[in-house]
């Protein structure tokens, strides 16, 4: 078996009348064998012999319901009308709309020689007439028509899905999502085509009360013409209803901010998946990314997961893991994630719209809990180790931010670097600046050693390096928190 060369637009093979098969030996099989495999490497549903430059009466067809091999083809009956576009492996990149019977009969023998009968009746019944026209000389390009107004639009956006790969699996999808960590999920789910309604919550006051500010996702939506429903309740009756509306096929939730109802849950045939940032069972709840930089965690990743009605127990879908920088902050492995769990996201529905998807129960006895930031969780306790203060910071960076206070003022932490003790600051007071000046930079002394803040901002200040910030500040000596 081989791949034939398909000839193209003038070539004059395509524009001749093919003769019949006499013989049903070797060489035919051999015929018909490269053409259903130059007709598959193609990704065509049809082909003719006289479009490899064979002028015998042969047809190769497959619209997906198993190959159809005929010779000497005949048609014997039509009935019905529909109209569509056509396109053509012998005219590459054009199409155009063909006014067909809906229903056809052919007779043609099979490769033994066996007279056989076929009926199709939509696709099966146009490529039938389409590959016995080539039989005789004619191409599609004859019959084209003009479309009715609006079908040309709508085939060519369905044209470029099958082209990119986008909306094969296309899906009614509602999009629960709120903060940066969701966009990129929301954006790979318009990538893949799918029909979206977007939920989040509502806008929120700005600072210093100077209007509001949208999330994230409905700027996003909005950018994408979207439908965006905002409610701070998904379980009211109102909430509830807007979901039935859509009627979604699945639902997709990526730190949305609010727990589902179990009516929230029925609505979308296919259930719903969220997208979590860290690997379950481990940091349930409403700040995973954060707290496992806080507890020094080395290796963290996302999770998608069926939802159900609690906090992250359902059940486990698919897992991604990644490594925990020794210096990254939850800013920027919150980036890393949130794109990470998109790729996850679209794997796994990939893996539910092709029947492999599998679903492993939590392992309760491997489970923790984190619960949202708090203000008292912000504030560094200098009696604590030098580097659990150091992740402290981390974990906080870039908001809400870690801060210590001096002279009632407050001073947020940004970034910092743990030191063994030195034995001249072996007395020093828990939480005193043993070194601050702007060539040296800033020491706290701390339970186990020292912390060398190296970013920070004073109150009424920008974020700066600590070093920049010392200039003209005398607080070697000065002891922080209190």
């Amino acid at each position: 078996m081989a791949l034939r060369r398909i000839f193209t637009d003038d070539a004059e093979c395509l524009y001749k009348v093919a003769r019949p098969v006499e013989k049903f030996d070797a060489r035919l099989h051999t015929l018909l064998d490269d053409m259903a495999d130059t007709m598959y490497h193609a990704e065509g549903v049809g082909l003719a012999a006289p479009q490899i430059g064979i002028l015998r009466r042969v047809v190769v067809i497959d619209c997906g319901d198993g190959l159809i091999e005929a010779i000497n083809p005949e048609i014997i009956e039509t009935s019905g009308e529909q109209g569509d576009f056509e396109g053509c492996l012998s005219f590459p990149g054009k199409h155009g709309y063909v006014i067909r019977p809906n229903h056809v009969v052919m007779r043609a023998y099979n490769r033994f020689g066996e007279l056989m009968e076929y009926r199709g009746e939509g696709l099966l019944a146009r490529a039938m007439l389409h590959e016995c026209d080539h039989l005789d000389g004619h191409v599609y390009l004859e019959k084209v028509t003009e479309a009715p107004e609006g079908m040309e639009e709508e085939y060519m956006r369905e044209y470029e899905d099958e082209i990119t790969g986008r909306g094969r699996d296309r899906m009614k999808i509602a999009f629960l999502g709120t903060p940066e960590f969701a966009v990129p999920s929301l954006k790979m789910l318009l990538e893949e085509g799918h029909e979206i309604e977007v939920f989040t919550q509502p806008d929120r006051p700005k600072d210093r009360g100077h209007g509001f500010a949208m999330p994230p996702v409905k700027q996003v939506a909005l950018e994408n013409g979207l439908p965006v429903h905002q409610f701070a309740r998904i379980k009211s009756p109102e909430g509830v209803e807007a979901l039935r509306g859509f009627a979604p096929d699945l639902m997709v939730t990526a730190a949305f901010g609010q727990l589902l109802s179990q009516e929230n849950l029925d609505v979308p045939r296919l259930g719903c998946i969220n997208v979590h940032g860290s690997l379950l069972p481990k940091y349930r709840g409403a700040a995973p990314i954060q707290w496992a930089i806080i507890n020094g965690e080395t290796v963290t990743g996302v999770t998608t997961m069926m939802t159900n009605i609690g906090m992250d127990t359902g059940d486990i879908l698919l897992t991604r893991e990644t490594a925990i920088g020794e210096d990254e902050t939850y800013g920027e492995l919150y980036g890393r994630l949130a794109v990470l769990g998109a790729g996850l996201l679209k794997e796994t529905i990939a893996q539910l719209t092709g029947g492999i998807l599998e679903r492993i129960p939590q392992n309760e006895e491997y489970a923790t809990r984190c619960g949202m930031i708090k203000r008292e969780h912000t504030f560094v306790d200098f009696s604590a180790s030098a580097e659990s203060i150091r992740n402290l910071i981390r974990g906080l960076n870039p908001a809400p931010a870690a801060y210590t206070t001096l002279d009632g003022q407050r001073i947020k932490l940004y970034r910092a670097v743990s030191h063994e003790d030195m034995p001249e600051y072996s007395h020093a007071g828990i939480g005193e600046c043993v070194i601050a000046s702007a060539k040296k930079g800033l020491y706290v002394k701390t339970a186990n050693g020292l912390l060398e803040i190296t970013e920070l901002q004073f109150e009424n200040s920008k974020r700066m390096s600590a070093k920049v910030a010392l200039n003209g500040k005398k607080l070697e000596g000065r002891i922080l928190g209190h």
